[in-house]
């Protein structure tokens, strides 16, 4: 068994990060001393490098929780329902492209707006007045 502290410095997190994930409920540590320290097994290793691993693509913290439990139990799930995981996480990001898009747009126009007026002080700058009149 691993103290948090032990587990913290192998994945090179912070001690808070991994009690999160306990208070969340994505990883519970597999019992507990007398003073309540938490104590981790090679299980638990082993999870919290799955739950890494869906964290290092993107996965939202919910989607993670899922996937766990699909495979802590994956008698209990269709393969239909693991995908839906993922596809949901697709169109979320998908929407994330989206709107980041929209925002790239508005600042290539903000950029192009601009005189590039070296000689000149910020006050007429175009970039400024378009934020501050909101024309976006």
């Amino acid at each position: 068994m691993f103290l948090i502290k032990e587990i913290a410095e192998k994945f090179d997190l912070k001690k808070d990060t991994i009690r999160y994930y306990d208070k969340i409920g994505l990883l519970k540590p597999s019992d507990r001393k007398q003073n309540g320290y938490r104590l981790y097994s090679i299980s638990d290793f082993k999870k919290l490098s799955f739950i890494l691993k869906a964290k290092s693509i993107g996965l939202s913290l919910k989607a993670i929780k899922d996937l766990v439990n699909m495979y802590e139990n994956p008698s209990s799930y269709s393969c239909k329902e693991v995908k839906e995981v993922a596809s949901n996480e697709i169109s979320k990001l998908n929407q994330k492209i989206n709107e980041l898009e929209q925002m790239k747009k508005k600042l290539i126009f903000l950029e192009k707006s601009c005189l590039n007026d070296s000689s000149r002080d910020a006050s007429n700058c175009s970039i400024l007045n378009n934020l501050k009149e909101k024309n976006l």
